[in-house]
């Protein structure tokens, strides 16, 4: 069964949305862990890093941070890839796999 190409526009323009809202959402996510406040805070904060230990206790956490994002963005774009790959597709229904 062929698609018509509306169809084909409609499903090309649902990917490329959703997409687009994937990489706004990781922009957003990126925007609000490393973005700074306009005003300091008057309340001391306890992340804010004042003696020399916290200074390094606070960029090794920051590091840390860094590397499991980037983990968690690889494993996230390989599990949508192989969702969208392997899916069920409409047109393969009435076919019958091969025999072994």
């Amino acid at each position: 069964m062929q698609m018509g190409s509306s169809e084909r526009t409609w499903r090309l323009a649902s990917k490329a949305a959703g997409i687009a809202v994937l990489l706004l959402g990781g922009l957003l996510a990126a925007t609000l862990c490393f973005g700074s406040p306009g005003n300091p805070p008057q309340v001391p904060s306890i992340l804010s890093p004042e003696p020399t230990p916290t200074d390094f206790v606070f960029h090794l956490s920051t590091f840390v941070l860094a590397v499991t994002g980037t983990i968690f963005a690889v494993v996230f774009t390989l599990l949508v890839y192989s969702i969208t790959k392997y899916r069920q597709r409409s047109y393969n229904d009435d076919r019958e796999p091969a025999p072994l």
